[in-house]
């Protein structure tokens, strides 16, 4: 299931994008946007986040000996890039 939310979240991201690219631009200020951000207290995926993500879960299939691997859960995503606490 993870798989499949992953490739639902890549397509809406890619709606939004396009979406966005039919308003005009407007003035953002980066660094209040970035504390905001900080202020949900919850773990912020970035694109190396992602990266660093696909690479342990190749490394995982390789030493299990598959194809491809994928965590079962959000938390253990959060845990193997780094972003959440181990239990």
């Amino acid at each position: 299931m993870v798989g499949y939310a992953r490739k639902d979240g890549i397509s809406a991201a890619k709606a939004v994008w396009q979406y966005l690219q039919t308003k005009p631009s407007a003035n953002v200020n980066s660094e209040a946007l970035a504390a905001k951000v900080k202020e949900l207290n919850k773990p912020i995926i970035t694109k190396d986040a992602i990266k660093r993500l696909e690479a342990i879960e190749a490394e995982e299939a390789k030493k299990r000996g598959l194809e491809e691997f994928k965590f079962a859960s959000n938390e253990e995503m959060l845990q193997a890039m780094g972003l959440a606490e181990t239990a």
